[in-house]
């Protein structure tokens, strides 16, 4: 009736493999490679790494930790209040001058139209994604942030999403910035933790062997998985996108991705480009590891607590399967596909109405509204009699 696809995953635990882990490398996709990748894992970010050594030096780590809880806009980075060793700090933390305000507002549209979908796929397609990349995944499993703080870091991750693509975003009563700084020096100090020789890890980190800890390799793949990643998941998901849409969501997260850190030379010039470096990255990092595991169970289980139900229990895994293919999945150990996968084109349905509202004539919260309630009525409908504890006010509240 909407004119959907039916999509690849027919039968429990199979999917067609998805862009990122494509055999035939198209000839503008070779700019990137082993070689010219693995240098980009021994820089990491000087600015914030400076901030938190010179913090670390003269004792005053109630500095950074002030400045996490307490600034909220980005204007309060203004503020005379704010910490001498902060103050240069954030001041650099600016808009490049290459952004394109119009391609900055036209993403902000397309996450207003599909944020449901954008929501749920860092969960299905970018997070495991990171997963497989086991030098990224050390990392994460090292500091716990996903595996005992499994809940606080994902909320905290879906925040700087939803503060970066927010309408006026970067203006003063926006919040990306603010939150960018704040993930900024946060993963300093994750640098500074698992470098430091008096912290005890599990295992040793050798930065020789696995480059610094969140280093520009990871943070562009990261960023990679934000943007071409979400892109290419709205398409599987029956979302049609136009070209423009896609090449200013990829710029949104450019510009994002420049303000956190990330070198402009590894910034993609397109969504090709960005598709490419994706494969590259990929390639490069990928390795089956216990690490990925612990943290994609972690992940998991955490969707099923936010998911009552025997549905919660399986729909997460499938989706999984569906965006990431079983040949990553199977690495990661994801439970096989089920029955929930018949719910996929019905979510295609949801997404493909979106594209027949005129985004001018209905206001973003009447979009909103129809895709919570829509699938909302989709999750009842295949929880087979088990109650899905869906607060559509509590998940208004937690989009905004």
């Amino acid at each position: 009736m909407f004119g959907f696809k039916t999509p690849s995953i027919v039968t429990p635990g199979k999917a067609s493999p998805p862009s990122l882990i494509k055999k035939d490398i198209p000839t503008t996709w070779k700019k990137w490679n082993d070689e010219s990748l693995q240098v980009w894992r021994y820089r990491s970010d000087p600015l914030a790494d400076q901030i938190i050594q010179e913090i670390n030096i003269n004792k005053r780590s109630k500095v950074v930790h002030e400045f996490l809880i307490s600034r909220q806009t980005n204007s309060s980075l203004n503020s005379p209040d704010l910490d001498p060793i902060l103050r240069d700090y954030v001041q650099k933390i600016i808009l490049p001058s290459w952004a394109d305000k119009e391609k900055l507002a036209k993403a902000e549209l397309t996450y207003d139209r599909f944020a449901i979908g954008v929501n749920s796929l860092l969960h299905w397609y970018s997070l495991p994604l990171t997963y497989c990349c086991e030098n990224g995944a050390v990392v994460l499993h090292e500091t716990g942030e996903l595996t005992d703080l499994t809940k606080p870091r994902i909320l905290k991750t879906a925040r700087l999403i939803r503060s970066v693509l927010s309408e006026k975003s970067f203006q003063p009563n926006g919040k990306a910035i603010v939150n960018i700084a704040k993930v900024r020096l946060v993963h300093a100090l994750v640098r500074y933790s698992i470098l430091h020789p008096d912290v005890k890890l599990s295992i040793p980190y050798d930065p020789a062997i696995r480059g610094l800890p969140i280093n520009q390799e990871d943070m562009v793949g990261t960023m990679l998985t934000f943007s071409v990643a979400i892109i290419d998941g709205l398409k599987r998901l029956g979302a049609n996108l136009t070209t423009e849409e896609e090449e200013s969501y990829l710029h949104l997260w450019n510009v994002t991705g420049h303000m956190m850190g990330v070198e402009e030379e590894l910034l993609p010039k397109n969504v090709d480009e960005g598709n490419g470096m994706s494969y590259a990255i990929m390639k490069h990092q990928r390795n089956e590891s216990g690490f990925g595991k612990s943290l994609i169970k972690a992940l998991i289980n955490y969707l099923k607590e936010v998911t009552p139900g025997e549905f919660g229990d399986h729909f997460h895994c499938t989706m999984i399967r569906f965006c990431i293919g079983d040949e990553l999945a199977n690495e990661l150990a994801v439970p096989d596909a089920d029955k929930t996968r018949y719910l996929i084109p019905l979510i295609r349905a949801a997404l493909s109405y979106v594209d027949h509202l005129d985004p001018k004539s209905h206001k973003s919260e009447s979009i909103s509204l129809f895709q919570r309630r829509l699938l909302g009525f989709l999750f009842k409908l295949f929880a087979q009699g088990n109650t899905l504890d869906y607060d559509e006010g509590k998940l208004k509240n937690e989009h905004q």
